[in-house]
């Protein structure tokens, strides 16, 4: 807001009433701060960019309420219709705003001239944006995500888009806990890196789970995918499911350890596998066991 002084012409840019907007719904909830994220981050100050990325799902959850301006939405609509512009708001298609929906306690949605849609704590909202989303609606209710496989979570963001590729990785950071140095226009692709993050963390093999379904037919992958996107078919993981059933059918009074490292050929995993009838990968089945 105080470059504004030497940027007059930002206000006469569309995105100031959004700034305008919720300047006003701040003084109608007696609140002495508002942080915006299209204007409150120096992207010309790296230091201020780090923290900001590392840090936002924590000051989403810690915020005392989150105004969500949808500036393609317009006023007059039930939002919980199946035609309707809140329905249809790109607001749900993006990567950015996936952590912005799931960490507040408190949301208010807004339509393009500011009047009130309602809260996302409103029933038919809440089942409304699970329908659009695919998330169920006790992650809407308290964000917790914890208890659901990285699958599961991979595919909330499945088929939401970001304008620089790194973003398909860092706005994810929150939702799973992760931190990683910010860095834009690298060779190394960002989204396998945050994917090896991950697996130190998590010893949860559905993080492997996914299909090259929905993906160009010239996309190529290793064992890490290069995107979200390759998620977008892949149907609920439970862990339990994924892992210790196997388990159970190898030993049944053990579970196998998931052990993951990197060597100088890829990645050294130990995994159960189920035996298949058909089709065939070779001249013989498949047999259970840890390989």
């Amino acid at each position: 807001m105080l470059q504004l002084a030497t940027q007059p012409s930002a206000k006469n840019k569309p995105g100031f009433t959004k700034i305008l907007g919720c300047v006003m719904q701040a003084k109608k909830h007696s609140l002495n701060y508002i942080w915006i994220d299209t204007c409150c981050i120096d992207k010309t100050n790296n230091t201020e960019l780090q923290e900001a990325i590392n840090s936002m799902w924590n000051w989403y959850q810690d915020c005392d309420r989150c105004f969500v301006y949808m500036n393609d939405v317009r006023s007059g609509q039930r939002p919980d219709a199946e035609d309707s512009d809140f329905s249809r708001s790109q607001w749900f298609r993006r990567g950015w705003t996936l952590q912005e929906l799931l960490a507040p306690g408190r949301i208010t949605f807004f339509a393009e001239d500011w009047e009130r849609i309602g809260k996302k704590a409103n029933q038919n909202i809440m089942k409304r944006i699970t329908h659009i989303t695919g998330i169920p609606e006790g992650v809407l209710s308290d964000g917790e995500t914890t208890s659901f496989s990285v699958a599961t979570r991979m595919t909330w963001a499945s088929r939401r888009s970001t304008t620089k590729k790194e973003d398909k990785a860092y706005s994810l950071m929150g939702i799973f806990d992760i931190t990683l140095p910010i860095i834009y226009g690298g060779r190394e692709n960002v989204f396998v890196k945050f994917q090896r993050e991950i697996m130190k963390r998590h010893a949860d093999q559905s993080i492997f789970a996914w299909t090259a379904e929905s993906t160009p037919p010239t996309a190529t992958a290793g064992l890490l995918t290069p995107s979200p996107a390759y998620f977008a078919d892949v149907n609920e993981i439970s862990d339990e499911v994924f892992v210790k059933d196997f388990a159970h059918m190898i030993k049944p009074d053990s579970r196998p350890p998931a052990h993951y490292s990197h060597t100088n050929l890829g990645i050294q995993i130990t995994l159960p596998m189920k035996r298949v009838e058909a089709p065939y990968w070779g001249s013989s089945p498949v047999g259970e066991g840890p390989y």
